[in-house]
């Protein structure tokens, strides 16, 4: 019973890495259609409230990171610029064109700056996957847990689903680790863990 503080705080920060970067996945898919070509984030008009905002996040992620590299505070930062961003694409619903240039830095700058802190969002996500390992492991190191400690507790969560009968999620969980370079055998003392070669 003394390990269960240490590994509800585990899983309660694996569970923040996750939720992060859904969140920054789920406003990059709102954005990506201003990421194009024919529309240029070189000569905004920086006195627009969110224009205003880009700056602020960029100058202010760039003091945090200084500060000994404070992710926590990093991503505060980004998610402000988020829950902003989001507020002005619920109220346009079709964008001037100096609008449309504004939201596509904000998509840069979003990107850019999640990408710093170890998010990936090149790979297509899966359908049901709430972050692609890589994303899991990085943020939950930035947030406190070794690369270990995270894989064993995608573990236990996969067995948690699988004691709860939801076999799709413990499939999922079952990915996420195969994809870290982890195979499960499971035995008569319980799953097992072995490093792919």
């Amino acid at each position: 019973t003394h390990y269960h503080s240490p590994l509800n705080f585990s899983q309660k920060k694996l569970k923040e890495a996750a939720a992060a970067s859904e969140r920054i996945r789920n406003t990059l898919d709102r954005l990506k259609d201003f990421d194009k070509k024919e529309i240029s984030a070189e000569n905004i008009d920086k006195s627009s409230p969110l224009a205003k905002i880009v700056t602020k996040t960029r100058e202010g992620f760039d003091e945090v990171m200084d500060d000994d590299f404070n992710t926590p505070e990093a991503l505060a930062q980004i998610f402000n610029l988020i829950t902003e961003t989001n507020g002005a694409l619920d109220k346009s619903a079709e964008p001037t064109e100096e609008g449309k240039q504004i939201f596509k830095a904000a998509y840069q700058t979003i990107k850019e700056l999640s990408e710093i802190l170890g998010f990936s969002f090149k790979a297509k996500k899966e359908p049901g996957l709430k972050a692609k390992v890589a994303d899991v492991i990085d943020m939950a190191e930035d947030l406190g847990i070794d690369k270990d400690t995270t894989i064993e507790q995608l573990l236990e969560l996969r067995e948690d689903a699988r004691k709860n009968k939801d076999f799709e999620k413990a499939d999922q969980y079952r990915n996420l680790l195969s994809e870290a370079g982890w195979t499960i055998e499971d035995t008569a003392k319980g799953p097992k863990l072995r490093k792919k070669h």
